[in-house]
């Protein structure tokens, strides 16, 4: 590039055409913001040559960017009208040319400027970008007053006008040059006047398909909008959907392990409840045991009635009899009267506790069992702790269907299986159930064997809280359960 001429264009025609952004890329156009900033460059010795977008330039890079066009115009006019007072203030300083004709006559803008620039590419203008920079320059008169300024300014770049050290030219040279070829072309437009004239139709018709268009254009901007608005509405329609299947999840999960716990809870109530079933069952075993003693008792008593009757019928047929006979006879019948009425009592205490079993839960399932421990007749040698037996009885570890039914002997002899556990069953070795190992634990926890106590009364009174283990079967679960 020459030392006398200066190449620039403003910061805001670079960034609506591709053209000048690759002259700025490669070095060969300086940028300016604002025009005072042109002063020092106007002031200098040689010429100033000003490239600036052309207006369907303009106008396809804004349609690719989908800006406001009204906004634009406005903008562009105030620019513009800048760029055009200060050409025609500086007019034999500078060299207005526009950057589709420097593109497309590089080689003479080269012989003009000095600069040697590469090759462009001139970028096409689309039929859409045409029309409406056409209906722009025709519905608003500042942008074709503009239009028409910037074509009287602007540098047509042929081989007539090139630009050297030693050049004449003159901005005003070539307008007038430009009114004479003007003349000369008059005669010409005369005769196309006529041609024009047939065209207006044709013009007016292009013009009222250019409003159609643009009103198509806005209802299908409306449209356009109109659809963003349901679609926003229709993904947050989709986004509270997908709030409300979480939460039902969450709730679907609350209520299987709702449903979990309960079932359960229930497995507990029906164990519970069978070994009561089972208690009960033993109880009305005792009972009908009582009665068939009862029911003994009563024939031996009438039979001894009998036997009285007859026996005061002979005393008093046979004066015989002595007095101490007949004391001894009656103190038998008093003693056997005593025996009947004390299991009378015993009968209708135990049919009492019977009832209240029916109607009470599991401690006073312990309290039946702790009183009929104490009405059997099988002597005072070995006697329970209370405490101990509710332990047992209440345990989960107790099962009283499957002792009796593993051990026949111990309802043969008519003893309660909770009892019997505790007298002799745990130092048999016998189990309380077949989850818990009495000998197995013993055998483990040495120190409950030398402290004498029954395996599964410590289990329960302090084992269960210490995490000791109760069977062999529960250390491979615990085991197992530990691995995984």
């Amino acid at each position: 590039m020459e030392n006398n001429v200066s190449i620039l264009s403003s910061s805001w025609c670079i960034q609506y055409d591709k053209t000048l952004q690759t002259m700025q890329s490669r070095g060969e156009i300086c940028s300016f913001g604002n025009f005072d900033e042109l002063d020092e460059f106007v002031d200098k010795k040689g010429k100033l040559v000003l490239i600036y977008t052309p207006f369907y330039g303009f106008v396809e890079n804004l349609t690719a960017r989908e800006t406001s066009f009204t906004k634009f115009l406005e903008n562009w006019v105030v620019h513009f009208t800048q760029l055009v007072n200060f050409a025609r203030t500086n007019r034999s300083k500078i060299i207005l040319v526009s950057s589709r004709d420097t593109a497309t006559n590089r080689t003479f803008f080269e012989s003009m400027s000095g600069a040697n620039l590469s090759k462009f590419e001139v970028p096409n203008l689309s039929s859409r970008t045409k029309l409406l920079a056409n209906y722009s320059s025709l519905v608003n008169s500042d942008v074709k007053k503009l239009l028409d300024l910037l074509e009287a300014l602007t540098t047509p770049l042929n081989e007539n006008v090139l630009l050297s050290e030693t050049s004449t030219y003159d901005v005003d040279v070539f307008l007038k040059e430009q009114e004479k070829q003007s003349a000369e072309l008059f005669s010409k437009i005369i005769e196309l006047t006529e041609a024009l004239t047939s065209t207006r139709e044709a013009l007016v018709a292009e013009k009222q398909a250019a409003k159609k268009l643009e009103t198509m254009m806005l209802d299908l901007n409306n449209n356009l909008l109109e659809e963003e608005s349901c679609n926003k509405y229709t993904l947050s329609i989709l986004s509270e959907f997908d709030s409300k299947i979480a939460m039902l999840k969450n709730a679907l999960e609350e209520s299987e392990f709702d449903k979990r716990r309960y079932r359960r809870q229930r497995d507990r109530v029906e164990k519970k409840k069978q070994k009561i079933e089972d208690e009960l069952s033993f109880l009305k075993v005792i009972l009908s045991t009582k009665e068939n003693e009862l029911k003994r008792h009563s024939e031996l008593l009438g039979e001894y009635e009998a036997n009285t009757l007859v026996a005061k019928k002979s005393a008093i047929a046979s004066t015989k009899i002595n007095e101490r006979q007949k004391k001894s006879l009656e103190a038998k019948v008093n003693e056997l009267q005593k025996s009947n009425n004390k299991l009378f009592a015993e009968l209708t205490l135990i049919r009492k506790e019977n009832d209240n079993i029916k109607r009470s839960k599991l401690y006073s399932a312990g309290q039946v069992i702790k009183r009929a421990k104490n009405k059997l007749n099988r002597g005072d040698e070995l006697r329970l702790d209370d405490q101990e037996i509710s332990l047992v009885a209440t345990s989960e570890y107790f099962n009283i269907k499957w002792y009796l039914e593993t051990y026949p002997d111990v309802a043969e002899a008519g003893i309660h299986p909770v009892e019997h556990y505790l007298l002799y069953g745990a130092a048999e070795g016998r189990l309380p159930s077949p989850n818990f190992d009495g000998k197995w634990y013993l055998a483990r926890y040495p120190d409950v064997e030398s402290a004498g106590l029954n395996p599964l009364v410590h289990f329960e009174t302090y084992g269960r809280g210490e995490g000791r283990v109760v069977s062999p079967k529960m250390l491979e679960s615990e085991s197992s359960s530990k691995k995984k």
